[in-house]
């Protein structure tokens, strides 16, 4: 997990139209890393299974996949640093069960 204050400066330092360019990044930065370790696990299982390229493509496919599925999470996601509960200022009405 991240340091929340650490995430807290950086999202305050960032202005709104400079944010979907460092999602972009993020995305991007993390396609390869996540591709480039399925396809080095793939790697290696391919040469434990006889030098076959189904391994290869596995490892790939489910890093790239994992990417993807963070980069949409990413982009759908809320900014919850700055949702607070609103609290209420009306007084809270008891309800009686006779009616």
């Amino acid at each position: 997990m991240p340091d929340m204050r650490r995430l807290q400066r950086f999202s305050a330092a960032v202005s709104s139209e400079d944010e979907p360019g460092l999602k972009w990044d993020r995305c991007v930065a993390d396609m390869f890393v996540k591709t480039g370790s399925g396809l080095g696990i793939g790697l290696v299982f391919s040469l434990l299974l006889k030098r076959q390229l189904w391994p290869i493509f596995l490892g790939s496919g489910f890093g790239l996949g994992y990417a993807m599925s963070n980069c949409q999470h990413d982009f759908k996601r809320v900014d919850s640093l700055y949702l607070r509960p609103i609290k209420s200022t009306a007084p809270a009405q008891e309800s009686t069960g006779n009616s």
